[in-house]
């Protein structure tokens, strides 16, 4: 088990464990973050990363431990509700409103959360995606309609409306064309410039190493390693991470 660990951290991993029946996903996890901080994670499928951004998002309960945000606990015997407007995520395959054109699926949030006006949260959608270079031929468009790089753009400007300080990435290349890739991840190149704590899974591996302060490998639910990218790529010191980037380097 890694841990980094700091009292002024913005993000704080204490002991934290998640289990699914008689599977244990995460197991023990200890891990801070500052503010401003990118963090890639690595690892097999099945390690439990996609697991670990749904319980710092809070649409997963976690069994044991501590999730300290801007130095507010939550743990699993308080009752204190996430701040959803402080974090925001965007999931494998979009995950968009099929029955919203591009324009409602980024501004129902702010209606839903943020309580703005119609007008001023066309306004706010507008500006997230330019952000993202959606044309605004697109706006009245289902996400049938798009393509695969244009729904996950358009997703990754409903997570910039809401100006979350905390922004979170389930492996956002997966389920695109290989033509596809290179637009997604040139927006979130562009986005990582922005003072804002970011969490990536990814298997794109010279992506995390561009732009990621730490990288960490999860294996079976812990980080076996938690590094500077240089040292993660370069020098990993476990047999199971040489392993893992024999297989994509």
């Amino acid at each position: 088990m890694f841990l980094f660990k700091s009292n002024m951290s913005f993000i704080s991993i204490k002991n934290l464990s998640k289990s699914y029946g008689d599977r244990e996903i995460i197991s023990n996890l200890s891990f801070s973050l500052e503010k401003g901080d990118k963090l890639s994670i690595i690892g097999p499928s099945g390690s439990g990363k996609t697991t670990l951004l749904r319980l710092l998002l809070g649409i997963e309960t976690f069994d044991s431990g501590e999730i300290i945000i801007n130095h507010k606990v939550f743990d699993i015997k308080k009752e204190k509700k996430f701040p959803v407007d402080k974090i925001g995520m965007v999931f494998q395959g979009h995950h968009l409103f099929p029955h919203m054109n591009v324009v409602e699926n980024v501004t129902l949030a702010l209606k839903l959360v943020k309580k703005f006006n119609k007008q001023l949260a066309i306004e706010k959608a507008d500006n997230a995606l330019s952000k993202v270079k959606i044309s605004k031929t697109l706006y009245g468009k289902l996400p049938k309609d798009l393509s695969g790089g244009e729904k996950q753009r358009v997703a990754i400007a409903r997570m910039l409306v809401l100006e979350p300080e905390i922004m979170l990435f389930d492996e956002p290349t997966a389920s695109l064309d290989p033509e596809l890739i290179s637009e997604v991840l040139e927006i979130m190149n562009s986005l990582t410039k922005i003072n804002k704590t970011m969490i990536f899974v990814t298997h794109e591996i010279n992506f995390a190493k561009k732009i990621s302060t730490k990288i960490a490998y999860l294996d079976n639910g812990d980080f076996l390693e938690i590094d500077t990218p240089e040292k993660i790529i370069h020098t990993p010191q476990s047999e199971k991470l040489k392993s893992f980037l024999s297989k994509i380097l």
